[in-house]
C-alpha cells in the first residue's frame, strides 16, 4: 500500500483544499518552546471575523506533526461568547484510510495493470486495503490492494484536505473581528548547541562563541517566531560516549511511542525572532565572549572497576584495576563581565589553538554540560599527550576481623612534555563511607563524599610517586 499512497498523493495535489464557512488568518505572533527531544509547544494568534450564530471555521497552516489531543485555544480578553462544540484536525494525505472514508459513495477511478476502472466506492470491512467499486451497470468490482497502481479522485477539491487543518463547529454570541490564540504540541522540531573556543597563544585566554542549530521537519513554516530552547534530563553524562553520539545527531520520538514533554533542566530564549522554513536547518548565534580567561588542567582518575567486583567491600581484589590515561580538561567562568553571565545550554564544545601565524588547530572536542549563570564551565578534551599515570595497591590488611581493613596505594606519574604541569590525582574511597586516611606523603583535600584529591606539580620530564593508606571500618 505504500506505492498506492504515494500515487494518491500526486493525483490529489492538483486540487484545492476543502473550504469551511469561514477561514481564519495565517498565524501571527508565533512563539515556540523547543525541547531537545524533538518535541515542541507552539502558540500563535489567528484573526477571524465571526458572525452571530452557528459557524464552521477553518484554521490552516498547521504542522504535519501536530498532536491533536494537545490543541487548545484562548479567546480574546473579555470575550465569552464563543462556544466551540466540536473541533477536529484533518489531513487526508497523512492517511489513505481517511481519504477513502471521505470518498465512500462517491465516484473515483482506479488504475491497475489491466487498465482503469471507474465506479462508486463502496464501504468495506476488509482491512487489506482492497477497493469495491459499483459500476454503472450495477455490478461490483473488488480490486485487491496489490493490483492498485493509482487512484484518481475527480472532485478532491471539494472533498479532501491536502494540508493539515483545524475545523471548528461553534456557536457565536459575540460577533465581529476576534483574535484567537491557538496552543498545540508538535514533533520533529529539534535543536542542538555548539560552542567554539579559540585559545590565544599562551593558553590563558580565548574567544568563545555559541550557536543553536534548529532543525524543522514539522511540515510547517514558522515566520518571525520567538523561540525558547529547553534542555531536559536523561541525556547522559558529559563524558560518556553515548552523550557525545547524541550531540552529533537529531533525536526524535520513536515511531508509535507516546510523545511526552519531559521536565526541563534549563532553558534559553533566543535574542531575536527566527523564521524557520520546513525541512530547513538554521544556526543562530546566542552568545559571544571576545576575550575570556580560561584554564587548562589535567586529571588522573586511575581506578577502573571490574563490573563483577562492584560493591563487594570485603573482596581483597576490589578496585585494583587501573588505567593510565591522564585527562585534559578546560575550565572557564560564566560571568557577565566577560559577555556571558546567563545559563549556557549543553552542547558540543570544540577547542581551537591559535598559532603565531594566525592559523588555528583543533585541539579537542567533547560535549559540555549545562553551565549555570556565574558558574564554571568544564569540558573533558580527551587524553593529554605526554602525561601518564599508574595506580598500584601495595598493601591490604585486616585490622579488626570482619570490621576494619587498611589499604595502601602508590600512584606513579610521568611528565614527558616540555612544560611544567599540575596533575589533579583523584582517589575514590569506594569500599565504605566510614574511612580515615591514616598515612599520606602528599597534601590532599576532600572534594566530594568519599573522594580525595592530590595536586602534585611535575617538572618537564619529571616523575613523581604518591603514597597513602586508608582505613575502612563498619
Amino acid at each position: 500500500m505504500r506505492k498506492v499512497f504515494c500515487l494518491i498523493f500526486l493525483a490529489a495535489l492538483a486540487a484545492g483544499a476543502a473550504a469551511a464557512d469561514i477561514s481564519a488568518s495565517a498565524p501571527q505572533g508565533i512563539t515556540l518552546t523547543v525541547y531537545d527531544t524533538g518535541l515542541a509547544l507552539a502558540r500563535d494568534l489567528r484573526r477571524v471575523d465571526l458572525p452571530r450564530g452557528e459557524v464552521s471555521v477553518r484554521f490552516a497552516q498547521l504542522p504535519r506533526t501536530i498532536q491533536p489531543e494537545t490543541l487548545s485555544f484562548s479567546p480574546p480578553p473579555n470575550v465569552s461568547g464563543i462556544d466551540v462544540r466540536e473541533q477536529q484536525v484533518v489531513y487526508d494525505l497523512d492517511s489513505l484510510q481517511s481519504m477513502m472514508r471521505r470518498y465512500e459513495s462517491r465516484l473515483l477511478t482506479v488504475t491497475t495493470p489491466a487498465g482503469t476502472e471507474s465506479g462508486v466506492l463502496q464501504p468495506m470491512q476488509d482491512t487489506s486495503g482492497a477497493f469495491a467499486l459499483r459500476k454503472n451497470d450495477g455490478s461490483v468490482s473488488v480490486i485487491p490492494a496489490d493490483k492498485v497502481m493509482a487512484v484518481t479522485f475527480p472532485d478532491a477539491g471539494t472533498q479532501a484536505f491536502l494540508e493539515p487543518a483545524l475545523l471548528w463547529r461553534a456557536v457565536v454570541s459575540t460577533e465581529g473581528p476576534q483574535g484567537i490564540r491557538l496552543s498545540y504540541g508538535l514533533s520533529d522540531l529539534s535543536w542542538r548547541a555548539a560552542y567554539e573556543l579559540i585559545m590565544e597563544p599562551g593558553g590563558t585566554a580565548g574567544s568563545l562563541s555559541g550557536r543553536a542549530g534548529i532543525l524543522n521537519r514539522s511540515g510547517a513554516d514558522f515566520s518571525d517566531a520567538r523561540v525558547r530552547l529547553v534542555a531536559t534530563a536523561g541525556r547522559g553524562g558529559a563524558d560518556s560516549a553515548a552523550a557525545l553520539r547524541y550531540a552529533y545527531g537529531w533525536r526524535h520520538p520513536s515511531a508509535g511511542a507516546a510523545a511526552t514533554f519531559p521536565a526541563p533542566t534549563g532553558s534559553f530564549d533566543l535574542p531575536q525572532p527566527v523564521t524557520l522554513k520546513n525541512n530547513e536547518e538554521k544556526f543562530v548565534t546566542f552568545c559571544s565572549a571576545p576575550s575570556i580567561p580560561v584554564s587548562r588542567f589535567y586529571v588522573y582518575d586511575g581506578v577502573q572497576f571490574d563490573r563483577f567486583q562492584r560493591n563487594r567491600r570485603n573482596d581483597w581484589n576490589y578496585g585494583t584495576e587501573y588505567q593510565t590515561v591522564v585527562d585534559q580538561r578546560l575550565e572557564f567562568e560564566n560571568k557577565e563581565q566577560y559577555g556571558l553571565g546567563f545559563g549556557l545550554l549543553p552542547g558540543v564544545f570544540r577547542l581551537y589553538e591559535r598559532r603565531g601565524d594566525g592559523s588555528v588547530d583543533l585541539a579537542g572536542e567533547n560535549r559540555m554540560d549545562e553551565v549555570p549563570a556565574e558558574g564554571k564551565g568544564s569540558v573533558l578534551l580527551g587524553p593529554a599527550r605526554g602525561l601518564r599515570g599508574e595506580r598500584e595497591r601495595t598493601g591490604y590488611s585486616e585490622v579488626v576481623p570482619s570490621r576494619a581493613y587498611e589499604e595502601t596505594f602508590e600512584i606513579r606519574l610521568e611528565n614527558d612534555t616540555a612544560s611544567e604541569v599540575e596533575i589533579r590525582v583523584v582517589e575514590h574511597l569506594y569500599r565504605w563511607n566510614n574511612y580515615e586516611i591514616v598515612r599520606a606523603d602528599a597534601e590532599y583535600t576532600e572534594t566530594a563524599p568519599q573522594t580525595i584529591e592530590f595536586r602534585p606539580i611535575l617538572k618537564p620530564g619529571g616523575r613523581r610517586a604518591i603514597h597513602y593508606t586508608v582505613r575502612y571500618s563498619w
